[in-house]
């Protein structure tokens, strides 16, 4: 039995995962004046889920907490508090207490400290004390009269009740609202009240009183024999219907989160009357329909109305009333996700074995054949699309975290920071997104304790007080690119040139560019801070991030403008699976090359389209646009291969043949290299391999890959060798050049 609750735990757990990010993602829309209904229904739903499923396990102090943030989410809902910055920043920080129990509770975090919630309780009960004072008057209670009660007589001669002036025209047209909830909604922690409540919140003030309910009995068994995890009751509810609705698509929007543990009739009819209830219905105990909020501590109870009850209903029950088709979803371990794809890698090399072996034997002719191994071709590459796409997931569920670190990072430096979002819905493969999470931690810290500069520099500067950090996720040519970017002062090369020096990570005689300046911030124990704090300092940080992204086949670059602000950007690839290949040959060796990153591949003659620099270096021109040449097979250091010297795709250095055949290729930030290869041997998908854990690190190669004869290829880096070869190559001979071809 224990293994069955460790099972279901854990799946609240999941659950917990996926509710806190709604919940953030919710207040942020908060706090940028979007106060639509449904997002704070989403935000409250958010915390009453979570509350529910803690209160299932015993985890009292999550459930004690999680009540409290939610009757002062119901002070939201019913209108009864605005969301101004202060109660959203309230919220903000209610959140982070309550995902900081959930870690707690699931053993994966520290214990909270009691003075943290306590705080936390006191200032959401500022927030339940907050609301508009409403008249008091009498709950309907069977019990003795509270001690102190003085009876006032009323002189009913002085009213009268005849007078049809003063008589209000009674609403006969209603809504009628037959539901049944299933056990499975008690299971969640919820109950009819809230649904009673959500109807009620549809009318005005002025009708709520006109709204009747009644419970329906007549399927609850005896005693005896009443199960202990099934719904027997059911309610009716009759809604006036004024000029301004509700309307049965309002009524939907109240189910709608339930619409799956719930049976929901909606019918038209007409007000029933006192005299209309039957004197045989058995009295129910009266349904207070008023939110947590509207009770404080320590003052009168509120009023509600007695509840009526109606003879048993003849419509049946149904799931007519759902607003839209419920989509089905599991829950799969990850562990058997890669599993699977790992097969599919497999399948993948199986299909260009056979391809290989059959060509071998010569029997590609047959067409039929051919066909056939066209459509196993497709089916593969169908199958391999379709698991990526489980696998992929939106950059939400790692950005959203991001708010939490910049509201603690800006604390922590006394600075006034907002993160603004930008791509969420990008999905990317779900192995990236699990290690984006201290890479990006590290850079947002960064950027406000170096980048973002104090309230007084900014006014100084003619900036805004507040500082502005802009995370983005895109897709382009076949990789992700994160962006993160600040308004900050940019970099100080001199400072970092200087700081670099002093701790001996660069000579003193050294002569580096702006942009060699700016990459010593990744050098390990690199640190500009003139203490340590809780924030950095420490010399960790950039070169973690450098280290975590490299391992993921990414890069980071920096773009830093003084006075303006920095801008960094992760160049991640979508899978770390398969790719889409170009199978190139050069010195007798097979490489591939990512299609990505392929622009065209030419034919230059060598007389006339190369060109010597004085430094050595050699470019190409293509269509008036001088690119940096590279020797593939010097650049890798591959041996000379002499079997083919004579053949029209052999490419030797300038000089010593008419023709080069070059693969002009590009990288993300749109710099462009031409690569000297003896041949192009077709376009394949191939399966990623690492190298490093298999072998080592080679320069100007990400990964490996098994081709279909059983033989390793190496896929280029194209970034790191088009790097490479521009720092090779001097920009004022190739701006001279350009101006000649010209």
């Amino acid at each position: 039995m224990s293994d069955v609750m460790d099972d279901i735990l854990k799946i609240f757990f999941e659950e917990c995962d996926e509710l806190l990010p709604e919940l953030e993602r919710g207040l942020s829309e908060l706090s940028e004046d979007d106060a639509d209904p449904e997002t704070i229904n989403a935000i409250f739903r958010a915390v009453h889920s979570i509350k529910g499923g803690a209160a299932s396990f015993g985890l009292e102090r999550l459930v004690r907490f999680a009540h409290v943030y939610e009757s002062a989410l119901d002070c939201l809902r019913s209108g009864q508090v605005r969301p101004d910055s202060a109660t959203v920043k309230t919220f903000f920080i209610a959140m982070d207490v309550l995902s900081d129990l959930v870690s707690e509770s699931k053993q994966t975090g520290e214990r909270v400290d009691n003075h943290r919630v306590d705080e936390n309780i006191h200032k959401l009960e500022e927030i339940i004390g907050a609301r508009p004072e409403e008249e008091p008057v009498v709950e309907l209670e069977d019990s003795a009269a509270p001690e102190g009660f003085v009876p006032v007589t009323v002189d009913l001669e002085a009213f009268d009740f005849d007078d049809p002036a003063e008589e209000a025209t009674p609403l006969t047209e209603t809504l009628r609202v037959s539901f049944r909830p299933h056990g499975e909604l008690y299971e969640r922690g919820d109950d009819a009240r809230n649904l009673l409540l959500g109807l009620k919140s549809l009318l005005p003030s002025e009708q709520a009183a006109a709204m009747v309910v009644s419970c329906q009995q007549q399927d609850l068994p005896p005693l005896a024999d009443l199960p202990v995890d099934e719904g027997c009751l059911g309610w009716e509810v009759h809604l006036p219907i004024g000029a301004e609705g509700p309307t049965e698509a309002d009524v939907h929007n109240v189910f709608d989160w339930v619409s799956d543990v719930c049976d929901l009739t909606i019918s038209r009819g007409e007000q029933p009357v006192e005299d209309e209830i039957s004197d045989e219905a058995e009295c129910v105990a009266p349904i207070v329909l008023e939110p947590d909020c509207a009770k404080p501590p320590k003052e009168e109870p509120h009023p509600v109305q007695p509840v009526q009850e109606e003879g048993p209903s003849a419509s049946p029950s149904s799931k007519q009333g759902r607003k839209q088709e419920q989509h089905a979803s599991i829950r799969v371990d990850t562990g058997r996700i890669g599993m699977l794809m790992d097969m599919v890698g497999e399948m993948v090399i199986g299909q260009a074995s056979l391809e290989s072996a059959l060509s071998q034997q010569g029997v590609t002719q047959d067409q039929e054949l051919v066909k056939r191994l066209a459509v196993l071709k497709t089916l593969t590459r169908d199958i391999q699309e379709a698991v990526m796409a489980i696998r992929a997931q939106p950059v939400r569920h790692v950005f959203q975290r991001m708010q939490r670190v910049v509201r603690e990072g800006s604390g922590l430096a006394g600075k006034d920071v907002r993160l603004i979002l930008e791509g969420e819905e990008t999905e990317i493969d779900r192995t990236l997104i699990e290690n984006l999470t201290d890479p990006l931690t590290h850079m947002l810290r960064n950027a406000i304790d170096h980048g973002i500069e104090d309230k007084e520099t900014r006014q100084a500067a003619g900036k805004p007080a507040q500082g502005t950090i802009r995370l983005s996720a895109r897709h382009r040519s076949g990789r992700i690119l994160i962006e993160i970017q600040d308004d900050g002062g940019g970099i100080n090369s001199q400072r970092v040139l200087q700081t670099a020096i002093k701790r001996g990570i660069v000579s003193a005689q050294a002569v580096l560019d702006e942009h060699e300046i700016n990459e010593l911030i990744f050098a390990p124990g690199f640190s500009t801070a003139d203490a340590v704090s809780d924030l950095s300092g420490r010399g960790v940080g950039m070169d973690v991030v450098r280290q975590a992204i490299q391992t993921l086949g990414g890069r980071v670059m920096i773009k830093s403008t003084p006075g303006q602000g920095t801008l960094f950007t992760l160049s991640l690839p979508l899978t770390l699976a398969v790719l889409d290949g170009m199978l190139i040959e050069c010195r007798g060796a097979v490489m591939v090359v990512p299609v990505s990153s392929v622009v065209e591949l030419v034919t230059v003659d060598v007389k006339e389209d190369i060109y010597h620099l004085p430094d050595g270096s050699h470019v190409v021109s293509i269509r008036t646009r001088c690119i940096p040449l590279i020797y593939l097979g010097d650049e890798l250091t591959l041996p000379q291969d002499y079997s083919d010297v004579t053949g029209p795709n052999h490419m030797g250095r300038a000089g010593e043949g008419d023709q080069l055949m070059v693969l002009v290729v590009e990288n993300e930030a749109g710099a462009r290299a031409a690569l000297v290869v003896d041949g192009v041997r077709d376009q394949a998908q191939v399966v990623i391999k690492s190298i490093e854990k298999n072998y080592r690190p080679i320069k100007g190669v990400s990964a490996a890959t098994i081709l279909g004869d059983g033989s390793v290829a190496l896929i280029l880096d194209v970034s790191t060798l088009i790097v490479s070869a521009t720092k090779r190559v001097d920009t004022r001979a190739l701006e001279v050049l350009a101006e000649h071809n010209a």
